[in-house]
């Protein structure tokens, strides 16, 4: 591989420059401190002191060293003027040795308490780059990645060529190492199916490594389709599975190699020198995808089964309202119904309470205060009466959501069903009841009966789907999946096969170094 191009040309010059300080940046830089001046005073000739400054200056604005010869001559004279050196003298830095550069550099080091870019340096920036490569980062990212690394770690920043070749060292090691552990696991027989993929009838590639954007359509008919080539892409996912599953690749190189297999034509991939190197891509693809489309069918499945529970909050509600105001002047009746009967027994038992009078006349009392009570109360309406206590019991348990949901569940069965029979759950991740019902519900394929698991139900919803004999089949589906939504949303489920709905601790962590401010040194 060769050098690859990080920067623009102009880019790569400044880069390589010494910065353009302005005032304030002068006086930070080449400010002679303590340690300054006691490391000043250790040199005997005017030119060695000026450029030990200049490049003390230089190091603490870029952790980098520059040639004498590209000081800038603002910087000269300033410095010039705090050491007490004439500013006519030493034009340029022909008496600055090449041997007295190099012993300021070091000492310059450890004053700051940095090191070299030495053979350790370059082995720690190298493996640095690798693990970017891995996650597939643009190279002007991993160019930038490793000038942070150099000073968080305080390593000497090298030059632009030198941080280039090991940006392209940390790609091309990656790829070989690669490369070497697919080697080891692709039998002739899975590089036999893994070539035919290429060369299909009339010399071209098989359909299945031409799919392009999935369908986000939430349409039956789409998902339908959807589901079927998710199948088909799960074929060769699981053929290879074994080999993918050897490889250490991120979920970032896992798409940068897929991207380039769906936009490739034939020739580009067959063209390649090396065949395993086809192989990686295809692999990638196939993973890519697999991933792709069982995460598409979730967020898909996720968004039908809320869209109905939406609609069936929304008629509940709509019932509510119509039904409001029967069920207001019931419970008004009821009320004053209640108190001229408490009235009536208010007056019983004071009349019970009189002294000096019989029983014989107490008795009287009472049954004439019955009879008057029946003649101004009216019969109460008891068909009304047990119609309201029903209502209310059913408002009181939700039933009506229930009922709502029971005739929405064809509806929702024709989009989501299809979609839960496909979807790979991680068993280790999920909620055990839930997930014995999953199971049953996919080796049926979708056909339910009274022995389906019902341990996933709430209390109220057990007691609604299995009513003695009887068992509502259609709202022990709505439930699975109002369930298994709910799980999935909530992270207490997760998908064995996914970039976005796997568990949260299978997520490669990325190691970044945030870059410290110069004022730091």
């Amino acid at each position: 591989m060769s050098e690859l191009i990080i920067l623009r040309p102009d880019e790569r010059r400044a880069f390589d420059k010494c910065p353009t300080l302005n005032k304030a940046e002068r006086q930070l830089y080449f400010r002679l401190d303590a340690n300054t001046k006691k490391e000043v005073s250790k040199l005997h000739k005017p030119i060695n002191r000026l450029g030990f400054v200049l490049q003390l200056g230089y190091f603490k604005a870029m952790g980098t060293f520059y040639p004498s010869s590209a000081f800038r001559k603002r910087d000269i004279n300033y410095v010039k003027r705090l050491l007490g050196i004439k500013e006519s003298a030493y034009d340029n830095f022909s008496s600055y040795t090449s041997s007295t550069y190099y012993r300021h550099q070091e000492r310059i080091q450890k004053l700051l308490n940095w090191q070299p870019c030495d053979d350790i340096s370059y082995e720690l920036l190298l493996e640095h780059a690798q693990h970017h490569a891995g996650l597939q980062r643009k190279p002007a990212h991993i160019f930038r990645n490793l000038i942070a690394f150099c000073w968080k770690y305080q390593i000497t920043i090298p030059t632009y060529t030198e941080l280039a070749e090991v940006v392209t060292e940390g790609f091309l090691s990656f790829e070989k190492k690669t490369l070497a552990e697919l080697k080891q696991h692709v039998d002739p027989l899975s590089a036999e199916q893994l070539d035919k993929l290429l060369q299909n009838k009339g010399q071209q590639r098989h359909p299945i490594t031409t799919l392009k954007s999935i369908n986000q359509s939430t349409k039956p008919q789409h998902i339908t389709q959807s589901v079927a080539t998710t199948i088909d892409v799960g074929e060769f996912f699981f053929k290879f599975e074994p080999i993918i599953n050897s490889l250490t690749l991120s979920d970032q190189a896992i798409e940068y190699y897929a991207t380039w297999v769906q936009k490739a034509r034939t020739k580009q991939l067959t063209d390649i020198a090396d065949p395993y190197k086809t192989y990686l891509h295809l692999l990638s693809y196939f993973k890519h995808q697999y991933f792709t489309r069982q995460d598409a069918l979730m967020a898909a499945f996720i968004k039908c089964v809320n869209a109905s529970l939406t609609t069936a909050k929304n008629r509940l509600t709509k019932h509510e309202i119509n039904n409001r105001e029967t069920r207001n002047q019931a419970i008004k009746d009821l009320a004053k119904n209640n108190r001229s009967h408490r009235q009536l027994l208010e007056d019983i038992r004071l009349v019970s309470k009189l002294n000096g009078v019989t029983a014989s006349e107490k008795y009287y009392k009472i049954e004439s205060l019955i009879e008057e009570f029946d003649k101004h109360q009216p019969e109460p309406d008891m068909q009304a009466l047990e119609v309201l206590e029903n209502q209310l019991l059913k408002v009181a348990n939700n039933e009506k959501l229930y009922a709502i949901m029971t005739e929405l569940s064809r509806s929702l069965q024709l989009r989501v069903s299809p979609i839960l029979k496909v979807l790979v759950f991680n068993e280790k991740e999920c909620e055990p009841q839930l997930y014995q019902a999953i199971r049953h519900f996919q080796e049926n394929d979708g056909h339910i009966s009274k022995s389906a698991p019902k341990e996933f139900l709430k209390p109220k919803e057990f007691d609604l789907v299995a009513n003695g004999d009887e068992f509502n089949v259609s709202l022990y589906k709505y439930l699975l999946f109002a369930h298994v939504m709910d799980a999935m949303k909530s992270g207490n489920m997760n998908l064995k096969y996914s970039f976005k709905y796997k568990a949260a601790d299978s997520t490669p962590k990325c190691i970044t170094v945030k870059q410290p401010l110069t004022a730091k040194i």
